[in-house]
């Protein structure tokens, strides 16, 4: 036996002698809990907080599109009459026409930017409300685990199974609406390149 394996050797067996466990035997003695995180933001007071406010902003963001949606559409409506049976050489050959075309498409181009611009708006605001309200979970967590003893919790959607004897879920969401109900959500914003003139 070579030095070294007798140290490891001597050191496992002083570990065993003083009682300290290995880390897989450690892990085997943890107390694991599972919590569905899609519940608390559905049934919590605080993600439903949340919704509501999400939702109100994408109503104003729409709210701010819808007149200039309406606008473009009734152009395009009569973009479409003045055209109606012309092929693109009839309208390349009415200077005044095909400029009026091309600012349409300009401006539906323009729009359509915008819609954009308010969707990826409104999926950066989802993203840090939502981390908001997982800092606004992270003490009541602590709370749960302080009280019942788990060493480890785990999200119901990466397990295949779950005893519900484990699932703590219920416990987390009455200590989360005892201490959160609100969840602040503010508007974010992209740059705004492609707006509608």
């Amino acid at each position: 036996m070579s030095f070294g394996k007798s140290i490891f050797a001597a050191t496992a067996l002083f570990m065993s002698a003083l009682g300290v466990s290995s880390p897989a035997a450690l892990a085997q003695d943890a107390k694991i809990a599972v919590l569905d995180r899609d519940r608390l933001v559905v049934e919590s007071a605080a993600g439903q907080d949340m919704q509501i406010k999400l939702q109100t902003i994408g109503e104003a963001m729409n709210a701010e599109l819808n007149p200039i949606a309406a606008a473009i559409e009734s152009e395009g409506r009569s973009i479409e009459i003045r055209t109606a049976g012309k092929s693109i050489e009839d309208i390349q050959a009415d200077p005044v026409l095909a400029a009026e075309v091309g600012a349409y498409m300009q401006r539906a181009q323009s729009f359509s930017n915008a819609q954009q611009i308010k969707s990826n708006e409104l999926s950066l605001t989802e993203r840090q409300a939502l981390a908001q309200f997982y800092v606004a979970l992270r003490p009541v967590l602590t709370m749960v685990v302080e009280e019942s003893g788990v060493d480890i919790i785990l999200d119901r959607s990466t397990i295949i199974f779950g005893s519900p004897a484990v699932d703590i879920t219920d416990a987390v969401l009455a200590k989360m609406d005892e201490t959160v109900t609100s969840i602040e959500v503010v508007r974010q914003s992209v740059p705004q390149q492609g707006a509608v003139q």
